[in-house]
């Protein structure tokens, strides 16, 4: 997994090279050799499929389960093609290139296959989240996007709008009520950022759940899909 120009890699470039397939320059996400470090365009020509594309194409159900950001390095080269793995929200976006690339939320939300993938748990609302609005947990911080959306709003409406049993989740207690049978897709973002470690997670209603306790849920509604599924925990 090491990658093109660096033989100590980073997580984005290696998890290309993972689940997409290729070797990729560092910093930079499902893309190929000719995708380069913050250049925009280049990620026009340089895309490249991963290995939820290719399940989804095939029927199977997908999920990502991940106790880092959804938009962090690892999970993002999934479903997104970027230039940059910083570019999780708007704001990280140069201005000259905001009219021609998405940010990697945004993929997630709007492109294939992100928005056709059944199961996202992890952290990282604070790039789903614009900057007028508090974060439910840490009450004193504010989302990053500058484009004024709400990324989580339109999951759940897009899913509405599909007629899917669908459910946004963000504490324990939401998430333990959860039924799989009745779930089709379930989107849970329990962090402002990333999750917190195993030793310091609050096991209470209005924490997280673990690591062990998101693989198992998503295993839950995955199988239900009598072609199969892949999953990803992280």
């Amino acid at each position: 997994t090491y990658n093109i120009d660096a033989q100590i890699g980073d997580s984005s470039a290696c998890a290309t090279a993972l689940l997409c397939g290729v070797k990729a320059n560092v910093n930079t996400l499902g893309l190929d050799h000719r995708g380069k470090f913050e250049d925009c365009m280049s990620s026009y020509t340089a895309g490249v499929t991963s290995i939820i594309d290719w399940a989804q194409k095939h029927g199977k159900s997908t999920g990502i389960v991940t106790n880092t950001r959804i938009t962090h390095g690892t999970p993002s080269a999934l479903y997104a093609r970027s230039p940059s793995r910083y570019w999780e929200d708007d704001a990280k976006i140069p201005a000259h290139s905001h009219a021609s690339c998405k940010d990697i939320a945004r993929q997630l939300i709007e492109n294939e296959p992100g928005k056709n993938i059944n199961v996202l748990m992890g952290g990282g609302r604070r790039h789903l989240i614009p900057t007028s609005v508090y974060d439910r947990e840490e009450r004193n911080q504010r989302g990053r996007r500058t484009d004024g959306r709400n990324l989580l709003d339109e999951w759940v409406h897009d899913k509405k709008t599909r007629d899917l049993n669908a459910e946004y989740v963000w504490n324990k207690a939401q998430f333990d009520k959860v039924d799989p049978k009745h779930t089709d897709y379930l989107l849970g973002v329990f962090g402002y950022s990333h999750l917190d470690f195993e030793v310091d997670r609050n096991k209470g209603p209005t924490g997280e759940p673990s690591l062990s306790e998101m693989t198992v849920k998503a295993i839950q509604i995955l199988r239900k899909n009598p072609h199969g599924f892949f999953l990803m925990v992280e």
